[in-house]
């Protein structure tokens, strides 16, 4: 006997060891004959049944769109998304636009018969976090910066999907139509002032000299004398995670649909200010021009493949169900400062179990361009942030925030590898506080595939009460505090009827 074909034992005895049998063979070696079933999509295109493809929004209030939607087509709607020109007339100042907020208040979808199957409202402060924490970072870093010029024909094509890295090593100051970096704050001593950031770093500085850091805004004009701005824009649907919006899947309802957008005022995404400041005091102007999305359009995800199609439709035949993620957002107002506790109350008719909490503290106060700042550098908001669920402390002690960085060491599994975890101050500067509950994540890009998963805190017959107490330090109008709720639900689709199973 050969000693290539003497049994291996295991130390000590007589027993032979398994021999690992061959299991894996590489790609390049494997001609085994396959089929698949893969997806085809055809993105179609539709304008609003209301407004058609042009919409002038309104100043200070919402400005609603409405897309009917055929409930006889399998739709994906995760992979569907929004396109529109933003046209911005000339104002008396120097013009800032927000590159990093979805300007949409609310959107919903529901069947023509009024059942709700998505709906997420308070989208502004929510798409300043949410987007960057579940977005992969090679697909963040393949977008580009956004330009804006007095016409896209200024060869300024560039496109605005309200996450995208700046790609400068420090903003620009100058009194034309520049992308950068800078962003503003609302002072803590006099709401009404904004802070622009300096290019070094300092102690409010919004600036950490990175390529891949995310821009904030546009700024376009002189002092005294404000130009036109214009810029391609797209919304995708996974920008809205926790709906179903924003699930990778394919699905038909059977019934007709319609989504209705309710894009936010013009006062809340665009604003004017005093002067083109690096840093230093900026008084925040109402903005005097006309927003229009002009060449507004709704590109939907159609299935194609045959195969595909045709078991959805057996499956619409015989009845089936499938898990959604849902989101609420509780809303809580106050003036004061020092310990604050904001509450919600969780029970068994959310849904099946809650995935996660996402807490966002934003500025209290109306003014254009503030309303939805939710920086806390240098603890502008919130020097600590600890939660509970049913008196019990989640974390063991407080988290120190803002001054400190332990919201970051505690919530960075979650973050690396994302945009919204690209360096600390860049956290700082859109914060948010999250409490998961689902199955433990390599990080927040692995979020939506997680969504529709039976997984989290399962409540049994009894609510729960969960309470963030934070420590708040703005003053004057004082601060608004959102709290997103996401939750597994059943939705049950059968040929005549939609409803919510438990």
């Amino acid at each position: 006997m050969s000693l290539q074909n003497a049994p291996i034992l295991a130390p000590g005895s007589m027993m032979g060891l398994s021999t690992p049998e061959v299991n894996y063979v590489a790609p390049q070696a494997d001609l085994t004959l396959r089929s698949a079933d893969k997806p085809v999509y055809q993105f179609v295109q539709q304008f609003a049944n209301n407004v058609g493809s042009s919409v002038t929004i309104n100043a200070s209030s919402t400005t609603q769109a409405i897309f009917n939607l055929s409930g006889d087509v399998p739709w994906n709607f995760g992979r569907s998304y929004f396109t529109f020109q933003m046209n911005c007339t000339a104002s008396t100042n120097v013009t800032s636009l927000s590159t990093d907020t979805i300007p949409i208040d609310n959107i919903s979808l529901r069947t023509i018969g009024g059942t709700e199957i998505a709906v997420l409202f308070n989208v502004q402060p929510y798409s300043r976090v949410v987007p960057a924490l579940t977005t992969d970072l090679v697909e963040y870093l393949s977008r580009g910066y956004v330009y804006g010029a007095a016409t896209p024909a200024l060869s300024f094509f560039t496109e605005c999907k309200f996450l995208n890295p700046h790609n400068q090593l420090f903003s620009t100051a100058a009194t034309t139509t520049v992308p950068t970096v800078q962003y503003v704050y609302g002072s803590v001593a006099a709401p009404s002032v904004a802070q622009g950031s300096s290019l070094s770093m300092a102690a409010d500085s919004g600036t950490d000299k990175s390529y891949y850091g995310r821009q904030r805004n546009v700024w376009a004009g002189a002092n005294g004398a404000g130009v036109a701005l214009q810029t391609l824009c797209s919304i995708p649907f996974k920008a809205f995670v926790g709906t179903m919006l924003a699930l990778d899947k394919d699905v038909i309802i059977g019934q007709n649909m319609q989504l209705v957008v309710n894009f936010s005022a013009a006062n809340q995404f665009i604003w004017d200010t005093s002067a083109f400041a690096v840093t230093g005091a900026q008084t925040v102007i109402a903005y005097a021009g006309v927003v229009t999305f002009a060449n507004l359009y709704l590109w939907l995800a159609k299935e194609i493949n045959g195969n595909i199609v045709a078991g959805l439709r057996n499956k619409l035949n015989a009845g089936y169900e499938i898990l959604i993620p849902y989101t609420y957002c509780g809303k809580n107002s106050t003036s004061s400062t020092g310990l604050y506790s904001a509450p919600q109350t969780l029970t068994t008719g959310m849904g099946e179990c809650l995935k996660r909490i996402i807490n966002i503290v934003a500025n209290g106060t109306a003014t254009q361009g503030l309303i939805n700042d939710i920086d806390n550098v240098n603890g502008h908001k919130y020097t600590t942030a600890q939660s509970y669920l049913d008196a019990n402390p989640i974390q063991y002690t407080q988290l120190r925030c803002g001054t400190d960085i332990q919201d970051w060491q505690y919530m960075y599994n979650f973050l690396k590898g994302t945009p919204a975890g690209l360096s600390v101050r860049d956290f700082q500067i859109n914060s948010f506080f999250m409490d998961n509950f689902s199955s433990s994540l390599e990080n927040g890009s692995m979020i939506r595939e997680n969504d529709c998963v039976d997984d989290g805190l399962k409540l049994g017959d009894a609510s729960k009460n969960y309470i963030l107490q934070l420590t708040l330090t703005a003053g004057g109008p004082g601060a608004n505090v959102y709290q997103y709720m996401t939750w597994v639900r059943r939705l049950i689709i059968t040929p005549n009827s939609l409803h919510w199973g438990m």
